[in-house]
């Protein structure tokens, strides 16, 4: 049977290892593409109008090429994880590519390259606007877009233009401007986020493959469970009515993790007896529960 991959690994348990290490941050060439990925909407002063058709002259911002730039690592690192993990699922290839292309992990990247130090933002909100997480993992896809486009726009691309390449003689000779292509383009910046996310990648897969072995584990303890439950509701239904006894009382809650919780009590010779489990359905929660209670009552 292939694994199963449990619902409950919704983001890396830790923050990208320090021991990882970074490529080198390619500079932005184009002045217009640099002001624009690091300037906060915050710093024009007025309100946020996200149903217009046209943006307003002169108010340049990172939320546009942040749209661009979330799209672009989302379509690498979906390639990546495939090319490097062709034996995952569906299922799995999606959960692995959740853990990495997210708020938290962009948001981890750009303050390692202390992209917040050249953030502008209106002067009275600068230093909350930087711990935000959103508006860190904005910038950073921002500056994605921004290296995205500067091979396109500038004569000479930031990353060529630095003694220290993105990659020492990963990248190709530099054609002419107006034969410069999108392909090209997404080469270019595949020299930076591919060496940036094959390590983040890695981690997350071995935290994945962690949690699928927890959650194996788990889960063949719940079908032993749920298979010795069958029948538990009506038996103990059975049993309080002959005792002619107030029926079992259940509540069911669901977690945020999108499981329930549910709690079985019972009144049993002035005693309270009670047994609280987690399953997918409440059906099944009900069940179980009603089992572990029966089981105390020595019912069963």
């Amino acid at each position: 049977m292939p694994p199963t991959f449990p619902p409950t690994l919704i983001g890396l348990t830790a923050s990208i290892p320090d021991s990882i290490q970074f490529p080198a941050l390619p500079p932005i060439a184009s002045p217009h593409l640099l002001v624009a990925a690091t300037t906060h909407p915050s710093i024009h002063g007025s309100p946020r109008q996200n149903e217009v058709l046209e943006m307003e002259a002169g108010k340049e911002g990172y939320e546009k090429l942040a749209h661009v730039g979330d799209a672009l690592v989302g379509v690498i690192v979906t390639l990546m994880a495939n090319d490097r993990y062709p034996g995952l699922p569906c299922g799995g290839a999606t959960k692995l590519k959740a853990l990495v292309v997210n708020n938290d992990v962009f948001a981890d990247i750009a303050r390692r390259y202390e992209l917040d130090t050249s953030l502008h933002a209106a002067p009275n909100a600068a230093a909350m606007i930087k711990q935000q997480t959103r508006v860190m993992a904005t910038v950073f896809e921002a500056r994605v877009a921004s290296t995205y486009y500067d091979y396109l726009d500038s004569a000479t691309p930031g990353a060529y233009a630095t003694k220290q390449p993105v990659v020492p003689a990963a990248l190709p000779p530099l054609p002419a401007l107006e034969d410069r292509t999108d392909g090209m383009a997404m080469d270019y910046l595949r020299a930076w986020i591919e060496p940036l996310f094959t390590p983040i990648l890695q981690f997350a897969h071995a935290e994945m493959s962690s949690a699928v072995a927890v959650a194996e584990s788990v889960a063949g303890s719940d079908i032993v469970e749920d298979y010795a439950a069958q029948g538990a509701t009506s038996l103990l239904n059975t049993e309080m009515s002959k005792r002619k006894r107030p029926l079992p009382r259940y509540t069911s809650t669901n977690t945020q993790l999108g499981e329930w919780c549910t709690t079985c009590e019972v009144d049993w010779d002035g005693e309270v007896v009670m047994a609280e489990v987690v399953r997918g359905t409440k059906k099944q929660g009900m069940t179980v529960a009603a089992w572990h209670v029966a089981k105390k009552l020595k019912l069963m």
